[in-house]
């Protein structure tokens, strides 16, 4: 048998008592009602693991629970969720289940792996069938447990407000993963009974711009305003040429926004003007805008 030590500090367990409760798991078992309140704070968006920890401990004070405890029960919870699936094997279920119109692309080499998939939800499919002119895409990164990007269209009413006609899920940004994109696209768009788009608006990515230009050979492609202003800005700092000093100093002296606020001969002057020449309403206005700019701003060339 076990033998005790010599000078036993306590006889019921060979350590001194615990400094803090939560160190044992029995004090930290919560009730069933704070575990559905994590519960819904793991399915809101923006809410941290340790923003649900403060969020609880703010409503009941004196509460025993850690972070970890956090973060298991979310993980027991997406894997209740999961009901026996895979992430994207979850994901086509649920469109199923809800009977919406996608399309989508497994590997050939492995059945269960989901390579694509591109769906729409009843309401954008209605609007994307009523307003089909104009189509923008656009892609956002981490939102899914799969590390795909999550590609968003962007169509426009004729009260040129936005609606979502479709979201798409791809697992490589090459041409492969974009010819898939555009193809399911048109699938989805014959399935829903919407005209074929005049216009598509995307980035620089040259590889989209061909998947769609070969989808869609009789659509306008255009670039996205905010993209262009983007990289607008982008050139505007580190281009802008810098007047000379005093002492005789080049490029680099001083601030293009310095100087008095009434001066529109700075960076942020020369984008202001960009943006008169980037919304003029006619060919005249445009020209004219142009010739201002290039007249205010000629030294500054390299831009």
């Amino acid at each position: 048998m076990f033998r005790h030590p010599k000078k036993a500090e306590n006889l019921v367990h060979n350590h001194p008592a615990s400094l803090d409760p939560s160190v044992h798991s029995l004090h930290r078992r919560q009730s069933t009602a704070i575990l559905e309140t994590i519960t819904t704070h793991s399915r809101t968006a923006g809410v941290r693991a340790r923003d649900s920890l403060h969020l609880v401990r703010q409503q009941n004070p004196g509460i025993v629970l850690k972070m970890k405890d956090v973060y298991n029960h979310r993980q027991r919870q997406y894997r209740r969720d999961l009901d026996g699936c895979t992430a994207s094997g979850a994901l086509v279920k649920v469109l199923d289940k809800h009977n919406l119109p996608y399309v989508v692309k497994w590997c050939e080499d492995d059945p269960n792996r989901l390579l694509g998939v591109v769906w729409s939800f009843k309401r954008s499919a209605e609007l994307w069938k009523k307003f089909p002119r104009v189509l923008g895409f656009d892609n956002t990164y981490g939102t899914n447990y799969l590390g795909y990007p999550l590609f968003v269209g962007v169509g426009l009413t004729n009260c040129h407000t936005v609606f979502n006609p479709c979201f798409g899920l791809i697992n490589t940004e090459d041409r492969e993963g974009f010819d898939f994109l555009a193809r399911a696209i048109e699938e989805l768009r014959v399935q829903i009974g919407a005209s074929v788009p005049e216009v598509i608006i995307t980035d620089y990515d040259v590889k989209q711009k061909a998947a769609f230009a070969d989808e869609f050979p009789f659509s306008q492609q255009q670039l996205c305003i905010f993209h262009i202003n983007s990289n607008v800005k982008k050139h505007i700092r580190e281009k802008w040429i810098y007047p000379q000093d005093n002492d005789g100093g080049g490029e680099g002296q001083g601030s293009g926004d310095n100087g008095n606020e009434d001066d529109e001969h700075t960076t942020k002057g020369l984008f202001k003007m960009w943006k008169v020449v980037l919304y003029a309403p006619t060919g005249g206005r445009f020209t004219a805008a142009w010739n201002a700019l290039t007249t205010e701003f000629s030294e500054q060339t390299s831009i």
